[in-house]
């Protein structure tokens, strides 16, 4: 046990700190010459000399809430998504008479349709792998942007809130998303 005593008094010395605050640093270092792998016990003890610096295990790493709050708000995302794709196929008045004020030609429907289907199956596939989620909510986000920007440019001020919460509903997504990874 002196042995160890001696290992983590060096480790210290290196790196100027106590004892006690190496062993956040020290846990599972392989010691000198080779030796068996050596564990000291956490003491809770922050490193002295850089005390914003914190382990790997003191770390809280997101729980199931998180992960409970991405599929929540991904399944209410996804049935805007869907119902706005819907109306883009099925050209209801309302739909129509927006898109002229947007100055958009009416070919651009079905793309902007297919764009929000693939932008739904993006974030409901990415409950099962991460990195799709995260891809399909910066596509969400900049989907809304651009609709932002095209209501900014033709000046129309009542059509930027509805797509301003949306960008930011789809950039809590994939912030949800990233932290579960």
């Amino acid at each position: 046990m002196r042995r160890v005593q001696d290992i983590a008094e060096k480790f210290a010395a290196r790196h100027h700190c106590s004892v006690r605050a190496s062993s956040e640093m020290f846990a599972n270092r392989v010691a000198p010459r080779g030796e068996r792998r050596i564990r000291l016990a956490h003491h809770g003890v922050g490193n002295v000399r850089y005390p914003f610096l914190k382990s790997y295990r003191t770390s809280k790493q997101p729980g199931p809430a998180m992960f409970i709050t991405y599929v929540i708000v991904t399944a209410f995302m996804s049935a805007v998504l869907l119902s706005s794709a819907i109306a883009k196929f099925t050209r209801p008045k309302r739909l129509v008479e927006q898109m002229d004020t947007l100055a958009l030609p009416y070919s651009m429907l079905p793309f902007l349709g297919v764009v929000q289907i693939a932008g739904a199956g993006g974030l409901i596939a990415g409950s099962w792998w991460g990195a799709l989620g995260v891809a399909a909510a910066v596509g969400v986000t900049l989907y809304f942007l651009g609709a932002v920007a095209t209501h900014l440019r033709v000046r129309d001020f009542a059509g930027v809130p509805p797509a301003a919460v949306l960008a930011v509903v789809a950039v809590v997504i994939g912030g949800s998303r990233a932290a579960t990874l």
